[in-house]
């Protein structure tokens, strides 16, 4: 898979085209256990230990509040239903 989905080079090749989209899928299901993975990890977990390298732990209400986070939580709400995969 490329980086980029060219249609130009899909058009009036739907084998092609199948091919590109299965996988982009599994790119989606790669990209949504990773997400998966993190949530689970902020609910089973107050924070993370040495951020700030002064022994005290940054919890996950910080880090979400703050910038650190702001992608994965830009990833996280664009998140598909199961279904989507």
């Amino acid at each position: 898979m490329g980086t980029e989905l060219d249609l130009n080079d899909c058009a009036g090749n739907s084998e092609l085209a199948m091919k590109e989209l299965n996988e982009l899928r599994e790119y989606a299901k790669t990209l949504k256990a990773g997400i998966d993975a993190v949530s689970y990890l902020i609910v089973e977990s107050s924070g993370v230990s040495g951020l700030h390298r002064n022994g005290n732990e940054a919890s996950w209400d910080w880090l979400l509040y703050t910038s650190w986070l702001e992608d994965f939580k830009k990833a996280e709400e664009a998140k598909q239903p199961d279904q989507f995969y």
